[in-house]
This record gives C-alpha cells, structure tokens and sequence, in this order.
C-alpha cells in the first residue's frame, strides 16, 4: 500500500509539475512578446523620427544610417516612399526574412516617415530561447520538487498504512480465535469501518461460543439424566426380583442399547464443543509454550524480572493459540502490575485434551496501580467463552487455568 501511494504522490507532482511549466512558459512568452512589441513600436518610432531629421539635413538613407539600430537578433528595413530598392540592414545573429510578406510569424513593427516606411525585425525564436535558455534551472527545482514529494509521500504512505497494518494483525488474531482485538483508533472512514466489521465478527463468535458451550451443557444435561435415571431402574430391575429368562435378557439389551445411546450423546456434545472454531488455527502446546514464553521473558526482562517455563504431559497436544495467548496477555498485566521476583508458568497437557497452565509469582506486590478486575474479569469471561475455567488470586500464590481442546 505504501508502494502505491507514493508512487501517486511522484505521479501527481511530475503532473503538477511539467502543467506548471508549460502554463508558466506559455504565460512568460507571451508576456515578454508584448513587452518586446512595445519597446520595439517606441523604437521605431524614433528611429522614424531620427530619419526624417537625417533626410531633412540632406543626409541619405543608407546602411552606414540604420546599422546601428540593428542588433544581434534584429533586422532593419527601409522602403523609400517614392519607389526605389529598400536598405536593409541585418544583425550578426538574424537568420529571418526581412519580405513585408513573410513577417507574420516575426516580431516586428513599422513607422512612417516623410521619406519612406521602416521596419525593425526580430527573430521568430528569440523569444522562446528567452523563455527555456533556463532549463536546468527548472529541471533542478523540478528534480528537488520530486526528491520533497518523495519524503512526504514515504511519510504519508507509513501513516496512512499504519491502520490498515493493524487491521491485518487484528484479521490475523480473529483467525487465531481471539475475541479482544487490538484494533486501531484512527480517522480514517474505511478503516473504521473494517475495524467496526472485525469487532462486531469477533463479537458474534464469542457470543456464539458461549450459546454452544451452554447448549452442549444443556444437551448433554438433558440426554444423559434421564438415560442415568433409566439405566438405574433397569440395574434396580434386574437385581432385584425373580424374572424370566426372556425378560432377563431383554432388560440385558436394553441396558446395551443404553450405553450405546450414552457413548453416542457424549460424542455428539464433543463434536459440538470441537466445532465451536471453524477453520480455527492450531498449534502444539510445545510450541504455544515457546511463544509465549518469549513475549513473556521479553516484557518481565523489561522490569529486571525472571521467568521460568516448564511443560509436561503430551506437548503435541493441539490447540486454538488466540484465546489462550489473550487470556495470557491479559495475566501478563496482572503480572507486572501485582507481582514481584520471578515469575513461573507450567503448562501440563493431559491425555484427556484438556491444557492446565498455572502461572505463580514469588510475591504480590504492594502500592502498584490499582488495575480493578477488569484484565481477570475479561481473563476468565474468554475461558468460560472457551469451556474452560480460570482460578485462583495472587493472594493464593498464582492463577490456574483450564482450558479442554476443541
């Protein structure tokens, strides 16, 4: 993103740029062409003047007459009133015509006399050499226009991408289960409106894991107290009285039929609980356990503090990392905040597919800033979301939580 927008940036400005030249060149020779046709009308018309006193003092018109009205880039024309071959007179550097018919496209203008007509010439290009003879000066300005429009263009595109950067890393933690994410507060109408998008998604998937972890409480309540109760009067049935072999065995079977029945709930009241994250991220608790380890040890280093990491159980164990590290980040304030001396995590993974991690502190510490229960409260309100459980206080040595597979 930041690519392309500076990449408008440089587009808009080299646009800004060669539209400013041309406009300003088209202004500038313009502006000179009247100026330049002015002076020259004012003098001819002295010239005009100087020659109607040369003729009236018997001078003759001639070359030796006009050179000196003739410049570099200018040419001088008389043309006798009473007929006769014009004088003309060229500067070193004139390269135009000097035919009355072909003067269109030069600068030129004429004055009468008493004695005939002149004309003062310029060359058609002198006026556009006056206007671009400074190119590299505008190639220089243009250069470092470019070079000003590229540093602001970095500047912009790390400020506008900056949200749309956290917006990907909240997208990125809602894959990998979090409910609380780290959105960006900013101005920006769309980004806000994807940040509004993901939290309000995030949102509806904790409300849904909690609707399905209470219909699968409720489910599995509902199913398996009356089986419990059935199975109990057909055990009471069975060793109680004298029956017939008939009714023995199909009291037997219906008690077969029962534990089927009961294994079946059980596994439909899992599936529920594993389905509760689709398309969920999955990491093993060994490498949950490094993870977090590293974000730990890097903040509590912060603070002059320790932590020690032990895992037991079975490691490859898989679970959902986003709940579980933003249950873990929200402990981590808790840590800093309300404990002091080293810090110890246990992870123990059991064969039943149920993580426990316990985190302690060698004491808790006092005159910290009051938190409130806000980073426990939402702690346990992710673990409950989850199935799982969230125990203890630092007054009690530590915290332990439950969380089952899903």
């Amino acid at each position: 993103m930041r690519s392309r927008i500076l990449l408008a940036f440089v587009i808009v400005t080299v646009t800004m740029c060669v539209g400013w030249f041309f406009i300003r060149s088209y202004t500038l020779e313009h502006q000179i062409r009247e100026r330049e046709a002015a002076d020259l009308q004012r003098q001819v018309n002295v010239l005009g003047i100087t020659l109607d006193a040369a003729s009236r003092n018997g001078m003759a018109i001639s070359e030796d007459l006009l050179r000196p009205w003739a410049g570099d880039e200018m040419a001088v024309r008389f043309d006798p009133r009473f007929g006769g071959a014009p004088v003309v007179v060229r500067g070193s550097s004139f390269d135009g015509s000097t035919d009355p018919d072909e003067l269109d496209n030069d600068l030129h203008a004429t004055a009468l006399g008493s004695e005939g007509a002149v004309t003062l010439i310029e060359n058609s290009d002198f006026y556009t050499r006056a206007v671009y003879r400074q190119w590299w000066s505008l190639l220089l300005l243009a250069a470092f226009i470019v070079a000003l429009t590229l540093g602001v263009g970095v500047a912009a595109g790390h400020l506008l991408s900056r949200p749309f950067r956290q917006l990907a890393k909240a997208a990125t933690q809602l894959g990998r289960g979090r409910f609380h994410l780290d959105l960006p507060d900013t101005r920006i109408p769309e980004a806000r409106a994807i940040a509004t998008a993901l939290e309000a998604s995030a949102a509806e998937i904790e409300a849904r894991l909690i609707r399905e972890r209470e219909f699968a409480a409720q489910t599995s309540h509902a199913l398996r107290t009356p089986l419990t109760s059935l199975r109990l009067e057909l055990d009471d049935a069975l060793v109680s009285g004298e029956m017939s072999d008939d009714v023995r065995q199909s009291i037997e079977r219906s008690l077969s039929r029962l534990d089927q029945l009961d294994a079946v709930t059980g596994e439909l009241v899992s599936l529920a609980r594993q389905a509760s994250l689709p398309g969920r991220a999955e990491v093993s608790v060994r490498e949950l356990a490094a993870q977090t380890s590293r974000r730990w040890s890097d903040e509590l280093a912060a603070h002059d503090r320790g932590l020690t990491t032990t895992t037991t159980g079975e490691l490859d164990l898989t679970v959902s990392p986003g709940p579980i590290e933003q249950i873990l980040e929200l402990l981590l304030t808790e840590v800093v905040y309300r404990t002091r001396g080293a810090v110890r995590m246990l992870y123990e993974a059991g064969g039943d597919g149920v993580l426990r991690l316990t985190v302690t502190a060698d004491e808790r510490a006092s005159g910290r800033p009051d938190l409130g229960r806000a980073p426990v409260a939402r702690a346990r309100a992710v673990a409950i979301a989850l199935g799982g459980r969230l125990e203890g206080d630092w007054a009690d040595g530590g915290y332990a939580l439950w969380i089952p597979q899903r």
